[in-house]
């Protein structure tokens, strides 16, 4: 755990205790003891009154200062850092009350935390590269300290670990998504024939094909989710976006980002994949329709195939009942610059 909170000064507090000690002598006539006395007492109050303000001070300044906390997420990670010496938990349960009392601390403070996930294996090479004791409490903060900057981080707002954890975890894959079709997309490089990037290409018509879905879909909440078939695995992404008063799409930006990296690069890899948004309004069933991924293609899927989709079990292949409440429709029509196929010679 690595935050920055104030250190308590103490050594003025020394100076004047050493001072009142008569540690510092200056040669001086001798008062009266009464008016030794009320010297000491006025001094004494004064001192008060500076310790107090000092006091004052640093819980103001404390509740200024962010602070973040690298979290281990489950059993495994934790077991791993149990092999660090001056890691001083025994037991994940114990750990994670630990953490959460922490965090209900400094929330009561008014302190603001941030809350990152705590890798093993990346806090290993980090100690390797930056020549650090792995076992080092001090080692420990130093890589806290960069994922406060670089790795998936959510501010703590009072919610329990339970919900914070999972969260958490889901904002690592949605960083490390967007990470790896990014890597991928910058790969394909220039079109040889004319020179154009291709994943540029494909991430401004992916844009393109976002805000049309997003326009011509009806007011309310939306809920999308994009897989792609790329290399080795498949890439899931998903967006949120919830319409205003004046009929705006608000949307994560980080979000967003992510979706349409995603779906650029199933078009301009020509990898399979598809398309799915369910609008949910009230007073109305939901509807919900889709697209398919095919050759760089953007194809709408009728509603028997995203019926089809939606009632068949992706294990087993067996009839799941419909959902009541549902409407399995075709999409609207994104117009006639929406669809064409991505960058190709």
């Amino acid at each position: 755990m690595h935050w920055s909170p104030a250190h308590a000064d103490t050594q003025d507090e020394s100076l004047q205790s050493a001072h009142e000690k008569g540690v510092h002598v200056t040669h001086t006539p001798q008062p009266s003891q009464c008016s030794r006395d009320e010297s000491h007492a006025a001094r004494s109050c004064a001192g008060d009154r500076t310790h107090a303000d000092r006091q004052t001070t640093r819980r103001v300044l404390r509740r200024e200062v962010a602070g973040t906390i690298g979290l281990l997420s489950d059993e495994h990670d934790f077991r791993a850092m149990r092999h660090y010496r001056t890691f001083a938990f025994a037991d994940f349960a114990t750990y994670l009350a630990a953490v959460e009392d922490l965090l209900r601390s400094r929330a009561s403070q008014g302190a603001h935390t941030t809350v990152a996930l705590f890798d093993p294996e990346e806090y290993a090479d980090f100690c390797a590269d930056a020549g650090l004791d792995p076992d080092s409490p001090s080692s420990r903060a130093r890589f806290t300290a960069e994922l406060a900057t670089m790795g998936p981080a959510l501010p703590y707002d009072g919610q329990p670990l339970a919900d914070l954890i999972p969260a958490l975890v889901d904002e690592a894959v949605r960083q490390a998504t967007w990470e790896y079709a990014s890597m991928l997309l910058a790969r394909l490089g220039a079109c040889t024939c004319c020179g154009e990037d291709i994943g540029r290409t494909a991430f401004a018509r992916s844009s393109g094909l976002l805000a049309r879905i997003l326009d011509t879909a009806r007011p309310g909440h939306r809920h999308l989710v994009c897989s792609v078939s790329a290399a080795a695995e498949t890439l899931v992404a998903v967006l949120h976006a919830d319409t205003d008063p004046d009929g705006a799409s608000q949307l994560d930006e980080a979000e967003a980002l992510e979706f349409t990296t995603v779906l650029a690069l199933g078009l301009a890899t020509g990898s399979p994949g598809g398309l799915v948004i369910r609008t949910t309004a009230p007073s109305a069933p939901d509807q919900v329709y889709g697209w398919r991924l095919h050759k760089g293609a953007f194809e709408p899927l009728t509603a028997g195939e995203i019926f089809d989709a939606y009632c068949t079990d992706a294990e087993s292949g067996g009839l799941v009942s419909p959902e009541s409440n549902v409407d399995y429709c075709v999409p609207p029509d994104l117009g006639p610059d929406a669809t064409p196929p991505t960058h190709r010679h």
